[in-house]
C-alpha cells in the first residue's frame, strides 16, 4: 500500500532554534512538519501546552517543526521523513519566526492549488492560509509573511534512491526556501 507523502522543512536559519521560544501545541487535526499555527489558549490542565489554531493572512504564527518518527513503519523504506505526520491531539514542537528567519517547506506546505511554477524569486510573498502558505497578492503590512527565494531539489540519500528504483512514481522532494519579511501587527 502507498503512503501519501507529507509536508517536510528544513530549518535553514531560525533564530528561536538557538535563543528563541520553542513551543509545545496541540491541534485538532493533523498537522504536519512545515505547517503554521496561530498561538491559540494554554491549557489549563498542562500549561505548557498552547492550542494551534488555523491562521488567517495577518496572524502572527509559528513553525511546526517536530522531529519525525513514522510508528507504523516495517521497513526503512517507509520510516522516512516524507511519511511523517503529528496526529491530531498529540503535542507537537512549534517554532518562534522573527524576521530574517530562513528555512525551507515542501510543495505539501502550500496551500491547495499553488502553482510552483509560478513562485518568482524575490517577488513572491506568502501568508498564512489555514495552517498552510499561500500565495498574497502584495507585500501585506501585518501579520507574518515570507518571501519566496528558491526552490531546488533535496540531494537523495541512498534510501531515496532505493525508494525511487522500486515505485517509479516517487520523485525526490522539492524545497522551497523562503524568508520571513514581515512579523507583527
Amino acid at each position: 500500500m502507498a503512503k501519501e507523502m507529507k509536508s517536510m522543512v528544513e530549518l535553514t536559519k531560525i533564530k528561536s532554534d538557538k535563543v528563541g521560544h520553542i513551543f509545545s501545541v496541540r491541534a485538532e487535526n493533523e498537522l504536519q512538519n512545515g505547517n503554521c499555527v496561530k498561538l491559540g489558549k494554554v491549557e489549563v490542565e498542562n500549561p505548557e501546552i498552547y492550542k494551534a489554531e488555523k491562521a488567517k493572512e495577518g496572524d502572527l504564527v509559528a513553525l511546526v517543526a517536530h522531529p519525525w518518527i513514522v510508528k507504523d513503519a516495517n521497513t526503512r523504506g517507509q520510516d522516512q521523513e516524507y511519511y511523517f505526520s503529528i496526529d491530531a491531539g498529540t503535542p507537537a514542537r512549534a517554532y518562534e519566526l522573527g524576521l530574517e528567519d530562513f528555512f525551507a517547506v515542501t510543495a505539501e506546505s502550500l496551500a491547495d492549488g499553488t502553482d510552483v511554477e509560478t513562485l518568482t524569486a524575490n517577488e513572491t510573498f506568502l501568508v498564512p492560509d489555514g495552517n498552510k502558505w499561500k500565495v498574497a497578492a502584495t507585500n501585506p503590512e501585518k501579520g507574518t509573511v515570507l518571501q519566496f527565494i528558491r526552490k531546488y531539489d533535496r540531494t537523495a540519500p541512498r534510501v531515496q534512491m532505493v525508494m525511487a528504483q522500486m515505485d517509479k512514481n516517487f520523485k525526490v522532494p522539492t524545497f522551497y526556501n523562503c524568508r520571513v519579511v514581515h512579523h507583527s501587527l
